[in-house]
């Protein structure tokens, strides 16, 4: 994991302290923060500069998205608190901290045959209450997933608006075809 220092002035962000980043996305990152207002850690999601003007609708459709899921109660999704725009004027949303690391880094470290199973459970758990609620994540990867090895509890960050879409219909191949690789 790459950390950034808080005295970075580019990562520096009123009422924030103690930034440093979490996961790595190609539209942007997600960040581990203390919030000054109250010393509690949040996530802070922040679109890259590229992608900022393209995805500041789909950072919002995500935000209400997540609200939804957690309104209806589905468990390892990120819980959104807010959505604002930074000192930097950079569409922001902060989200519930998970402890834990990314899926991908936790692989390198192995897994007993227990906690293979209890992950795969938490996920497809996870998946089946999206699944219900007639949506679907399309970009599901190792990355966008983080691992708690103390609990073995997951969470599901980074949906994007283009990855939460109404459940795919048998004939949308192309789409299947796309995802099916990840879930072999």
């Amino acid at each position: 994991m790459i950390a950034i220092e808080s005295e970075d002035p580019a990562f520096k962000m009123d009422g924030y302290h103690q930034i440093k980043l979490k996961l790595q996305t190609s539209h942007g990152s997600i960040f581990e923060a203390t919030r000054d207002q109250d010393e509690a850690i949040v996530f802070l999601k922040i679109l890259s500069d590229q992608a900022q003007s393209s995805r500041e609708v789909a950072l919002s459709e995500e935000f209400h998205t997540l609200v939804l899921l957690h309104n209806q109660g589905v468990k390892g999704v990120g819980n959104p608190f807010k959505i604002f725009r930074n000192s930097k004027n950079r569409s922001t949303m902060e989200l519930e901290y998970f402890p834990g690391i990314p899926l991908h880094d936790a692989l390198m470290e192995g897994f007993s045959l227990m906690e293979s199973l209890t992950i795969v459970i938490a996920l497809t758990d996870t998946l089946t209450q999206l699944h219900e609620l007639q949506l679907s994540h399309q970009s599901l990867s190792t990355y966008n997933i983080l691992y708690d090895g103390e609990t073995s509890q997951t969470c599901i960050l980074n949906f994007g608006s283009p990855y939460i879409t109404q459940q795919m219909k048998a004939n949308d191949a192309p789409e299947l075809e796309r995802i099916l690789p990840f879930m072999s």
